[in-house]
């Protein structure tokens, strides 16, 4: 008999949507008629400071004009200033471009970094597995072949497997996407690793994006931020959004920076192919960034809600609280069994890794902390009543 992964991987394209994937596995099934719990979403809840809307309020009459081409001048020295309060480096404003949130400008440092490496015949891209729709959307956009670096987990740490890039994919790697702190995962690479990244980079001449979306989330240690590690970044582009450090992905403001000539041949594709956030919005993420107590807020909440997470999944067998970030990435005996079981049973809708893994990892789900507390502890309740090797087959 043909598995789970086989029946449906066959049918649904690697490139869909890992929401979409979720939804294909669940269709045939009802929730109990009770309170249901969205935990497969990592969209924050937690509102934004009232400046927000007073900002763009006072320049709304702006939505009239076209933003200026990488962003506003507030904008970007905003960004600068935030950068230099968060890794002691400082970077020239025209190393900052402002960007729509994340995913548009992952998917463009793909084609910059194939162009940049035209030279190349067979060009590759590599990405962690399990992944973003965004790294992934970047390999094929550029026709480059994707090389997908599993995740090796050792007491509860998870990383991806870069042992995967061989001298003669290196000879071939046009980009490589990393993710520190990792979504689903919650880790977070060491500054060596870092460094030996960098190194082989450089070496290679290829061009490193660092999505760090979740490196102000954090609970014991504050991770690394590439620009720490690496302030010339000379072969990388970070990329950082206010949608999880402000808990406002409808503000849709971001940035990507780099070294100068990296960023240089960013700008020269954004030029004709970027888009750029509404002034009123970038004045509101100025203020975003000029601001540090909603964060320290927020950071506070998320280590309550690792604080019912171990409460309630203390005797979850491979249990590890995450260093960073805000899911849980809970070991399972079969991640689309569960995730059945979970909604049929709990009327808890997870994301269970089959979904966002190519190499066939069907071993964890993923666990948003992005309810209340209080709605946060009854499904997590739920999902330890269960228990992990909970199935419902399809």
């Amino acid at each position: 008999m043909a598995s789970i992964s086989d029946n449906l991987l066959d049918t649904m394209p690697v490139l869909e949507n890992g929401f979409t994937r979720l939804q294909a596995i669940l269709d045939d099934i009802e929730p109990p008629k009770r309170k249901t719990y969205e935990l497969q979403i990592g969209e924050p809840s937690l509102g934004v400071p009232e400046f927000v809307g007073e900002e763009v309020a006072r320049h709304a009459e702006r939505y009239g004009s076209y933003p200026p081409l990488f962003g506003l001048e507030r904008y970007r020295e905003a960004v600068v200033r935030y950068l230099e309060r968060r890794t002691g480096n400082t970077i020239p404003t025209d190393s900052v471009v402002a960007t729509c949130g994340s995913l548009d400008a992952l998917v463009l440092s793909a084609l910059v970094a194939a162009r940049r490496r035209a030279d190349i015949d067979k060009p590759a891209v590599a990405l962690p597995d399990p992944w973003y729709n965004g790294w992934l959307a970047g390999g094929y956009a550029t026709k480059a072949e994707p090389v997908f670096l599993p995740t090796l987990t050792t007491d509860g740490r998870h990383e991806p497997d870069f042992s995967e890039l061989t001298e003669e994919k290196l000879a071939r790697l046009v980009l490589l996407y990393v993710n520190s702190p990792a979504n689903p995962t919650g880790s977070c690479l060491s500054k060596e690793r870092m460094l030996f990244l960098a190194h082989l980079a450089q070496k290679h001449n290829f061009l490193i994006v660092s999505d760090e979306c979740y490196v102000d989330v954090w609970h014991n240690q504050r991770p690394l931020s590439w620009l720490e590690v690496d302030p010339e970044l000379s072969h990388v582009l970070v990329q950082q959004s206010l949608s999880k450090r402000s808990s406002a992905p409808g503000l849709r403001c971001g940035f990507i920076c780099g070294g100068t000539e990296p960023i240089e041949a960013f700008k020269h594709l954004f030029r004709s192919a970027g888009a750029r956030p509404p002034e009123p919005l970038q004045h509101a993420g100025a203020r975003l960034w000029d601001d540090e107590l909603h964060v320290t807020a927020q950071n506070a909440f998320y280590r309550r809600q690792i604080d019912l997470a171990k409460s309630a999944l203390a005797d979850w067998p491979g249990f590890h609280p995450p260093e960073a970030g805000f899911f849980l990435w809970l070991p399972v005996a079969n991640s689309i069994e569960f995730t059945r079981a979970a909604w049929k049973n709990c009327g808890v809708r997870v994301l269970p890794s089959w979904t966002i893994s190519l190499r066939g990892e069907n071993g964890f789900v993923r666990v948003s902390l992005t309810l209340d507390h209080d709605d946060t502890a009854e499904a997590l309740r739920l999902l330890a009543q269960l228990g992990p090797a909970a199935r419902h087959p399809l």
